[in-house]
């Protein structure tokens, strides 16, 4: 969104909102009594973003994601997702987008707001607007009424900026060519690979050869900076004995999350791809035709299809797996490829199929019909993750509160047993990077605790498996050893 306005915006309004913003994060990895109560996260203009927001926005993709990879969801796809920084980047890029409406006079009105909310179907009993469901369902999703409507006039903002920009927009054959060049570009690879000799016979250098080797790389052997720390992790899973969930609760989710439980028709399939761009030349076409002819012929006379595709199939995404795709609903492929592979029965193997990549052979392995799992069924899932919900919730609460202790005893030893609780003693030394016992790898976690200064508290963090709060209590410079180490 950003990007266009960079390169379409024409109105000076617009340009002066993107020209005077100014991003100011504000202890991000470190902590401080004063900002904490604040809860200021960053600064976009003269608007802050809470600590509050950061978490709900990172709440919100976590859950999106989830039910975008299902059971493909894993902590290490979150890490490589980068959910922090999306997060962040989500709430600045909607602060600047908002700074440029009000500059354009693209505000939403309170009148468009309640329409808004009136209108939405999860809102409504019996197809008319319930204030009681309304509140229920925003408590679940941790939200008051005042922060959705909030946030519901700034959506409805950002619709509006976008349709300006849009209509701005203009995309020139330049920039198609680029794509185009870009997105359909093949490059052929030559490489060889080089073997050192062996070298068990080598004579070994002695103690002055070593020292004068050290004396001149000694920057190679250079310690990184190494810390203390101590800490309390509050885990999700002990909160969850502490936790209930209500019928109504668990039927309220069924109802609101029908795409959860509803299957489409799916089918897993095959293909065998022989590329062709829509652009080439007849004879071209021709040529790749006849030859997908003659692999098709095969595969009707009973040849294995997953070694033609193997052998084939210029899909570089399956022809490893002998061209299998999986199981796919018939809106998740182009018409045609999905058209076909719907109007098969599972072992047949269709004709020719023309789209966009060149010409396909496909074959229906299985089927699943359309399915919708019943609330019974689903009952002990949906308990499950509201508990966990629920448990969260309490881990982050509790989190919060020994943060604010911590920060008033200003020690994290000391809280802790003020609040009945243990915190490891500080004997280890922790490099950056280096995970703390019982909590799991995440750069973002390093990251804050070696950006705090010697004795400070971090601010609430978030692990795979609950809340951390942690205090460096020793601090040892980076430092190149004795040549002799």
């Amino acid at each position: 969104m950003l990007h266009l306005f960079r390169k379409h915006a024409t109105s000076w309004l617009i340009k002066v909102a993107l020209f005077a913003i100014v991003i100011v994060f504000i202890f991000w990895g470190g902590y401080s009594y004063q900002s904490r109560k604040a809860n200021q996260l960053a600064r976009v203009g003269d608007t802050f973003i809470t600590f509050a927001e950061y978490d709900q926005a990172h709440d919100q993709l976590l859950e999106m994601y989830r039910r975008q990879f299902g059971d493909n969801f894993s902590p290490e796809l979150a890490r490589q997702l980068n959910l922090k920084q999306q997060a962040l980047n989500l709430l600045i890029d909607r602060l600047v987008i908002a700074m440029a409406a009000r500059e354009l006079g693209l505000e939403s009105t309170t009148e468009e707001v309640q329409r808004e909310i009136l209108e939405y179907p999860v809102f409504q009993k019996d197809g008319v607007f319930d204030q009681e469901r309304y509140v229920f369902i925003l408590q679940q999703n941790r939200m008051s009424p005042a922060m959705f409507e909030g946030r519901l006039a700034q959506d409805l903002m950002l619709r509006k900026v976008e349709d300006f920009v849009r209509r701005q927009a203009v995309v020139t054959e330049d920039e198609v060519t680029e794509d185009i060049r870009f997105n359909h570009s093949e490059i052929r690879l030559a490489h060889t690979t080089v073997r050192p000799e062996p070298i068990e016979n080598l004579p070994s250098p002695d103690d002055a050869e070593v020292q004068a080797y050290f004396e001149q790389h000694k920057e190679r052997y250079r310690e990184p900076e190494k810390r203390r720390f101590a800490w309390v992790l509050f885990r999700v899973e002990d909160y969850l004995e502490s936790v209930q969930v209500t019928d109504e609760e668990i039927s309220l989710y069924y109802e609101d999350h029908p795409e959860e439980f509803h299957q489409d028709p799916q089918v897993r399939a095959r293909h065998i791809l022989f590329r062709v761009a829509d652009t080439a030349p007849e004879d071209e076409v021709n040529e790749i035709r006849a030859k997908a002819l003659d692999v098709l012929e095969k595969a009707k006379g009973g040849e294995d299809f997953s070694q033609l595709a193997l052998e084939h199939s210029q899909d570089p995404g399956s022809a490893t797996r002998g061209g299998d795709l999986g199981y796919f609903t018939r809106e998740q492929m182009i018409p045609t490829f999905g058209e076909a592979a719907f109007s098969l029965k599972p072992g047949e193997i269709s004709d020719l199929v023309r789209t966009p990549y060149g010409f396909h052979i496909i074959k229906n392995e299985d089927m699943k019909p359309e399915k919708t799992t019943p609330l019974e069924e689903a009952r002990p899932a949906i308990e499950a993750r509201l508990k966990h919900n629920k448990a969260q919730d309490l881990a982050y609460e509790k989190a919060l509160e020994f943060s604010d202790l911590a920060s008033a005893e200003g020690d994290v030893v000391k809280a802790a047993a003020s609040a009945a609780m243990e915190a490891p003693a500080p004997e280890r030394w922790f490099v950056q990077g280096e995970p703390l016992p019982d909590v799991e790898a995440a750069p973002e976690i390093s990251r804050a605790l070696f950006d705090l200064p010697e004795g400070g508290i971090s601010r609430v963090l978030e692990s795979e498996s609950g809340y951390l709060v942690a205090q460096v209590k020793a601090v040892k410079a980076s430092e190149i050893p004795p040549w002799t180490r």
